[in-house]
């Protein structure tokens, strides 16, 4: 009698299906208890494994635009994984976007790119407490300020520019990039832009020829058309960033100002 009640048992357990897993509201008040200490649990593992970041300067912001963006602290921590790896004979790149869509290796064999889409002069000083590669490479290249003329003067700009290349002072050699044109044109929300940057540019120039091991690049010239905006053929579509071509010709003039790195070196020698 009771083989045939288990029997019965089993096979009305088989036509019922499994048992549905109890619902939050069904469980005891101790599992419950218990539960909740194992989700606090996982959750403070996660984030004493999460990577901690590595720059803590403070956002500026400037009519609701942070300055120092999620984006730009997500890259740093990628630059900083191989920091420690890079050599004592290498060039570092350190820039904005045009930096970061230039073929650096094409330039300098062995160049590492450090470009950082939408990074100022403010952002490069942050990046330079924590890279210990750019205290001992043989050379930086350094192409930002484009977007700086939305937080600060041109005045604020160039300044930060000399805290930049103080800080850069145990480098052998410098070259620094004048910033390049924009098509105003297209950039119809930053006219006279170009106007800006040619004075920030007299100020860089003034600035690399009063350090003996500093070479200053401007290749807007090249770049640009009859009026000034930096050409069609130039850039991408949408008047700043620079296109195969554009690369081509910005490369060269970079090229050219680091080969004088050699003549300073001689100089130096004397």
């Amino acid at each position: 009698m009771q083989r045939c009640k288990s029997a019965e048992e089993r096979l009305h357990k088989r036509r019922r299906g499994p048992s549905k897993p109890k619902r939050y509201s069904e469980l005891t008040p101790l599992a419950m208890i218990l539960l909740i200490i194992g989700l606090i649990a996982v959750q403070s593992h996660a984030q004493s494994a999460a990577p901690t970041e590595v720059v803590r300067a403070p956002s500026m912001q400037v009519r609701g635009v942070d300055e120092i963006t999620p984006y730009y602290r997500r890259l740093l921590q990628y630059h900083m994984r191989f920091d420690p790896l890079i050599a004592e004979e290498q060039v570092l790149f350190i820039g904005d976007s045009l930096v970061q869509g230039q073929c650096v290796v094409c330039i300098v064999p062995g160049a590492v790119n450090l470009g950082i889409g939408g990074d100022t002069t403010y952002g490069v000083l942050g990046r330079l407490q924590v890279c210990g590669s750019c205290k001992r490479v043989r050379g930086v290249v350094l192409a930002v300020g484009l977007n700086d003329f939305k937080f600060r003067s041109e005045k604020a700009i160039v300044a930060n520019y000399r805290r930049i290349l103080d800080a850069l002072g145990d480098v052998q050699a410098l070259l620094v990039s004048a910033i390049l044109p924009l098509d105003e044109e297209i950039r119809t929300d930053r006219l006279s832009i170009n106007t800006r940057i040619a004075s920030v540019n007299a100020g860089l120039s003034s600035l690399c020829s009063g350090i003996g091991h500093c070479v200053f690049v401007d290749a807007g010239a090249a770049l640009a058309d009859e009026n000034g905006n930096l050409a069609d053929r130039y850039h991408v579509g949408d008047g700043t960033h620079l296109n195969a071509e554009g690369n081509r010709v910005w490369g060269a003039a970079i090229r050219a100002g680091i080969a004088r790195w050699e003549t300073i070196a001689h100089s130096s020698a004397d």
